[in-house]
């Protein structure tokens, strides 16, 4: 596998839009990357006491990243005709995945992930906000989760080391956040595909953007 190398200040210039929409694409697909590696080692290691929710916990996130991908797409290219111009000049194969990836997140498109993608996002990298009128009148997220999971049995388990504690009641009520029961399979996929999309946006955007970089900025090594 190749080594690209460069330095950061000539290859990525701070004050150039598509400098900075290119890397920040490439911290969003590391982080989707790393967390689609480690539901699939989670996947292979069924016997693992808390799989279940260590696959949930990384849907979570990758359903999070997918929707900030989707906003950051659609907000830069909105915002910067840099950005517009450079994405509109890259092949049209990576147009299509960016395309995918943009639409993920508009309710008129074929693409459309889902309605709970941005409701989810809060609560995952935000968690669930407290607020006595929000739960008074039924939107409290945390209040509307714990409703739904009135009915379950709740455990934990308490280790000797602080770190093997096991809050797993806390784990059902963060399922009730996600899709109905019957939606989950497809929506597992339809996620798993619309990430691959990510992640192909961004290489084709990298391959593309190097060539408008000057001759010896980056060099490859096998």
């Amino acid at each position: 596998m190749p080594t690209i190398t460069f330095n950061i200040g000539e290859a990525f210039p701070a004050d150039e839009p598509v400098a900075r929409f290119v890397t920040v694409l490439a911290m969003i697909s590391n982080d989707a990357n790393r967390s689609i590696d480690e539901m699939i080692a989670v996947d292979d290691a069924p016997s693992v006491p808390d799989a279940g929710a260590r696959t949930m916990m990384l849907f979570r996130q990758q359903a999070s990243f997918f929707y900030e991908a989707a906003t950051f797409i659609n907000e830069s290219s909105r915002r910067f005709p840099e950005i517009r111009d450079f994405v509109a000049s890259l092949a049209q194969d990576v147009r299509d995945d960016g395309e995918r990836v943009a639409a993920g997140i508009d309710s008129a498109s074929a693409n459309y992930v889902g309605d709970w993608l941005g409701d989810h996002r809060n609560v995952t990298f935000h968690y669930s906000e407290m607020h006595p009128d929000k739960a008074a009148h039924g939107k409290e997220e945390i209040t509307v989760a714990l409703t739904k999971a009135a009915g379950l049995t709740g455990t934990v388990s308490v280790g000797d080391e602080l770190g093997s504690v096991r809050f797993w009641f806390a784990d059902e009520v963060v399922v009730q956040w996600l899709p109905l029961d019957e939606e989950k399979q497809t929506t597992v996929i339809v996620l798993r595909e619309a990430l691959m999309s990510l992640v192909r946006f961004t290489q084709g955007a990298f391959a593309a953007y190097r060539t408008t970089r000057p001759a010896g900025t980056f060099t490859e090594q096998p």
